[in-house]
């Protein structure tokens, strides 16, 4: 069901009569009314009492309650302050008691906030344009403001709209100004001194404030350099001031006694402080100060002792005064003094608790280091050039630590980077000298092991390890060094950290950093003597690395440069150096097509075109050929050039490793012999001159190889490299393997034994066991064999099989046949006796 509403016609729109409107009138009547009440009400209601809210304000900051006087003033008055009804007298009392409130509360709660400041001289302002004349209490107020945000002037400016009558106030706010303005420059220092000048030409000046002024201007004397004018006007002062408490005389003593120590009169000195000391009071500022004073007096006139007791009175009672960071600083420095005079009187290391000590107080964020921090700096650097000297470099080490950890306050400092960068080569320099048993280098003299003529790979690997970290360390200061002097006028200092970060790194073993540096040094220092020597050492780095092209592209380079008359000034010696590593790098790489180059650069050298033969690159081209016939199989060539080598190279670590494989070109040479003599198609003629030749290669390599195995034993093992204890294991074994082939089979077996007793442990005992064997079997010992045989088998046994992986082993496959074919006649021959009745 749904419902419709109906809708109908519009109604028609009649004209209304008077009596329809009548209620019109009486609504503009009323409303005429309603105006008229409202007008009566407003014309009836009071004013606002600004001015006893502001009345109320000031009587609450009169009691000390400057938040509640703030808080009237700012919800209550402020809204109507601006009022057409509020007086300007209102206004006047309105801004200045809110500077007042302001400076108060700030005052009671310790607070330094800008904001507040400048409002404070905003509201002052205001109360002055309002017409105020402000009271002597608000000149302060000001005043106090002022200093604040360190606008001086304008402060004595105030001072000087304080009445006569206040006097005593004017003094008090000519002290705050003096005593901000000598925190200041040169500027406020002048200030300051116009200031004190004023103050001393007031006749009503109070005992204690002429004190204070002559106290203040025999500062800044001080600060002027001028201590015989301060001497002078405090000796003639002194007298008029003979009422003034003790207190008071002991600071004008201090200042006396500061005088004459700027004056370099230290007995009289010790004097006046003396004095000042007895009559200022413990645990004031000034005492402490007054001790400092003595103690740096005493350290100076070498009375340690009193120094030391003057400065730990300091440390250890006045924490909290400006006296005690610098007491602790020399209290550092005496200790640090006193351990080298009187070294059973104090340890070096209990002045470096105290420098340590000293930098936490400096980095302390809650205090200001102030100009202390710049002295700790030099301080520290001075301690450190001291222990440098000595060579006692742990000192020198923790001295530049404490320095660095002060950058964070002092900011960057390139002393500290150069100290670091020196004590970290000096020690990684002297842990190799000490593991290499030689002198240690002198600084700035010999920088790197192969400037010692010696290899990081002679020394054992923990003190290894640790020698590089210390490079690498020096090389990443030296470099940060270099860095912060690019772009200075210090362009040869800038120079010698690139240089000496580049072989701190190569020495170190960081090819990367290494050859970066060298990059930089070559190719951005014009003109210096060394970058001949870092294209070399470029080139070298580049050949450690594996990169033959850009290595052998810096050799090259430096014998064109060497052949150039005109740019190859100082490049001749590395030139000359340059051909035996060129020649390495060819042999090296994998392109076969450059090795005849580098044979015709060994050639070059061994005819003397890159020096006489008594050169080092005549030396180092006979090695190198004759390692690149031995490794070529060319033995007797590699016999003739390694025996001049050998000759050449005396008792050094290098020796070693040529005459090992001088040693074994013999061996195998006389193994070739014996295999052309095995062939059957040697005339007999020469049959015995090859017999003879074997002989003597075998006596020779017997010789050289009892020479490697005595000289390597002589080196301390941690000192060994990896090369050094396979050269030492293998000359042992073929000492057997050359007077077996002799067929010295007594003499193979007492070498054998021998070589099985020092490396019992390691599988190449199995090649003693074999060969004692084996020799057993060949001098016709059969029950001898027997038994090394099963001594043999037994061990084989024992070992794993990846034990035979190592291809040093001096067991060959020629070996393990041998094993084989004796254990098998062997077997035979006892099967044939057992077979005759003839038993085991």
């Amino acid at each position: 069901m749904s419902t419709t509403v109906a809708t109908s016609e519009p109604a028609a729109v009649h004209s209304r009569s008077w009596r329809d409107l009548w209620q019109v009138p009486l609504l503009a009547v009323a409303a005429v009314l309603l105006v008229s009440g409202m007008a009566t009400l407003m014309l009836t209601k009071p004013n606002p009492d600004v001015a006893g809210m502001v009345a109320r304000a000031e009587g609450l900051l009169a009691e000390g309650l400057p938040e509640e006087s703030l808080a009237v003033l700012n919800t209550e008055a402020r809204p109507l302050i601006n009022d057409a009804s509020v007086s300007a007298e209102t206004r006047q009392r309105f801004h200045a008691a809110r500077a007042a409130a302001i400076s108060v509360g700030q005052a009671r709660l310790g607070a330094d906030v800008e904001a507040n400041h400048l409002r404070i001289l905003e509201e002052l302002d205001k109360a002055e344009r309002a017409g105020r004349t402000l009271l002597d209490r608000e000149h302060a107020i000001a005043v106090a403001a002022l200093v604040a945000l360190d606008r001086l002037e304008e402060a004595a400016g105030r001072i000087g709209m304080v009445s006569d009558d206040a006097s005593d106030e004017r003094t008090r706010l000519s002290r705050v100004v003096i005593e901000r303005a000598m925190q200041g420059g040169q500027v406020s220092e002048a200030l300051a001194s116009r200031l004190l000048t004023d103050l001393g030409d007031d006749p009503m000046l109070t005992l204690e404030d002429r004190v204070w002024t002559l106290a203040r201007r025999t500062e800044l004397r001080l600060r002027n350099e001028a201590s015989e004018e301060a001497i002078a006007r405090l000796l003639r002062m002194m007298p008029r001031v003979q009422q003034a408490d003790d207190a008071m005389r002991g600071e004008l003593f201090l200042l006396l006694g500061e005088s004459y120590v700027a004056g370099g009169a230290l007995p009289e000195a010790a004097k006046q402080l003396e004095r000042a000391t007895s009559l200022l009071p413990p645990g004031d500022d000034l005492y402490a100060r007054s001790m400092l004073a003595e103690g740096r007096v005493f350290e100076q006139l070498g009375d340690l002792d009193r120094a030391r007791l003057r400065f730990e009175a300091v440390v250890g009672t006045y924490t909290a005064s400006p006296s005690f960071r610098p007491a602790l600083l020399s209290l550092g420095e005496t200790l640090a003094l006193i351990s080298e005079v009187y070294p059973a009187s104090a340890t070096a290391d209990e002045a470096v608790e105290v420098y340590a000590l000293l930098a936490d107080e400096l980095l302390d964020a809650t205090r200001r280091p102030g100009p202390i921090l710049a002295e700790t700096m030099s301080s520290l650097i001075e301690r450190f050039e001291e222990q440098m000297a000595r060579r006692e470099l742990d000192l020198a080490a923790q001295y530049a630590q404490i320095a660095e950890d002060l950058v964070a306050a002092a900011g960057a400092d390139e002393r500290v980077l150069l100290s670091q960068a020196r004590v970290n080569r000096a020690r990684a320099l002297q842990l190799v000298a000490d593991a290499l048993d030689i002198e240690p280098p002198g600084e700035g003299s010999v920088l790197t092991p192969d400037e010692l003529g010696v290899e990081l790979t002679e020394i054992d690997p923990s003190t290894r390890a640790q020698a590089q970290r210390w490079y690498v360390r020096a090389g990443d200061y030296f470099r940060r060094h270099a860095d912060m002097l690019a772009g200075s006028d210090d362009d040869l200092a800038y120079a010698d950290s690139v240089w000496n970060a580049a072989v701190m790194f190569d020495g170190g073993g960081d090819t990367a950093e290494a050859i970066a540096s060298y990059v930089e040094f070559a190719g951005t220092i014009a003109g210096d003597p060394r970058v001949p020597a870092a294209r070399f050492r470029l080139g070298r780095a580049y050949q450690a690395s594996g990169e033959y092209e850009l290595a052998a592209a810096q050799f090259e380079a430096l014998l064109d440069l060497a052949n150039d008359p005109e740019r190859g000034r100082g490049v001749g010696p590395w030139g000359v150096r340059s051909y035996v590593p060129l020649a390495q790098v060819y042999l090296e790489d994998p392109d076969p097509a450059n090795d005849r180059r580098a044979s015709e650069l060994l050639q070059s050298v061994l005819r003397g075109e890159a020096g006489d033969v008594e050169s080092e690159s005549f030396s180092d081209a006979l090695a190198a050929m004759g390692m690149v016939h031995y490794y070529d199989g060319l033995y007797p060539s590699a016999i003739e050039q390694l025996e001049e080598a050998v000759l050449r190279e005396g008792d050094s670590r290098e020796s070693h490793k040529l005459k090992y494989l001088l040693a074994d070109a013999y061996r195998l040479e006389s193994v070739a012999i014996t295999q052309t003599l095995g062939g059957g198609a040697v005339a007999p003629s020469i049959q015995d001159e090859l017999e003879a030749t074997r002989e003597d290669h075998l006596g020779r390599a017997i010789e050289l190889f009892a020479q490697v195995r005595d000289g390597l034993e002589a080196v301390p093992e941690r000192r060994r490299t990896v090369l050094d204890g396979i050269s030492l294991r293998n000359a042992y074994f073929y000492l057997g393997d050359c007077a077996f082939d002799l067929g010295d089979y007594d003499a193979a077996i007492r070498y054998y034994q021998i070589a099985r007793d020092r490396y019992s442990d390691d599988a190449a005992s199995l090649v003693a066991l074999v060969q004692i064997f084996n020799a057993y079997f060949e001098a016709g010992d059969h029950e001898q064999a027997r038994t090394a045989s099963e001594k043999a088998r037994r061990f084989y046994e024992r070992l794993p099989e990846d034990a035979w992986d190592d291809p040093t082993l001096p067991m060959s496959r020629a070996d393990w046949e041998r094993w084989l074919d004796s254990s098998y006649e062997l077997a035979s021959l006892r099967a044939d006796a057992q077979a005759a009745g003839l038993g085991g």
